[in-house]
C-alpha cells in the first residue's frame, strides 16, 4: 500500500495543453487560453482538484480542444468565415434572376455562366468553412465527455487504492 500511495501522490509539472487549463467554459473547448502558461514546481501543487491524491499525468487522458490559436486568432477566422459566407449570399443574390447583374444587359450572359458554374462553388466552400469545425466540435465535445468520465474514474480508484 505505500508504494502504491507514493505513486499516486507523484506530482508532477503541468503543461499548458493539460486538462487543468480546461475551465469547463466553452472558450477552454473552442481555443487555448491568451496566457497559457503554468509555473510549477515540485513543492507546488498547480491543479484546481481538492483531493490529496493526485494521478501522474500518464494516468490521465488529457481533454482535446477544437483549436491552438489564441482567442484574438480564432475570432479573426471566425470573422472572416462570416463575412465569406456573406458574400457569397450577396454575389448569389446579384447574380440570380432579377439580381444587380441581370438587370444591365451586357452582364445577362456572364451572370447567367456565374451562377451555374462560380456560385454552387463558393457556396459550397462557403459551408464547408463552417461544417468541418462544427462537426470537429462535436466529435470533441462527445470525446471529452468520455475522457472527463474515465478521468474520475480513476481517480476515484486511485483514492480507494490510497485509503487501503
Amino acid at each position: 500500500v505505500s508504494e502504491s500511495s507514493v505513486a499516486l501522490q507523484y506530482n508532477n509539472t503541468k503543461t499548458p495543453d493539460d486538462e487543468d487549463m480546461m475551465d469547463g467554459n466553452w472558450s477552454s473547448v473552442l481555443f487555448r487560453p491568451n496566457d497559457a502558461t503554468v509555473h510549477s514546481s515540485p513543492n507546488n501543487n498547480n491543479n484546481n482538484h481538492s483531493q490529496d491524491t493526485t494521478l501522474p499525468t500518464h494516468y490521465r487522458e488529457t481533454l482535446l480542444r477544437l483549436t491552438h490559436l489564441t482567442p484574438t486568432q480564432f475570432s479573426s477566422c471566425a470573422a472572416l468565415g462570416l463575412l465569406n459566407l456573406i458574400g457569397v449570399v450577396w454575389f448569389r443574390q446579384a447574380t440570380s434572376l432579377g439580381g444587380v447583374m441581370n438587370e444591365v444587359a451586357e452582364f445577362q450572359a456572364l451572370a447567367r455562366v456565374l451562377r451555374r458554374t462560380l456560385v454552387p462553388i463558393l457556396v459550397f466552400y462557403a459551408l464547408l468553412f463552417w461544417c468541418l469545425p462544427l462537426s470537429r466540435l462535436t466529435y470533441v465535445v462527445w470525446t471529452n465527455r468520455s475522457r472527463q468520465k474515465r478521468n474520475a474514474r480513476r481517480q476515484y480508484l486511485a483514492k480507494v487504492v490510497a485509503a487501503n
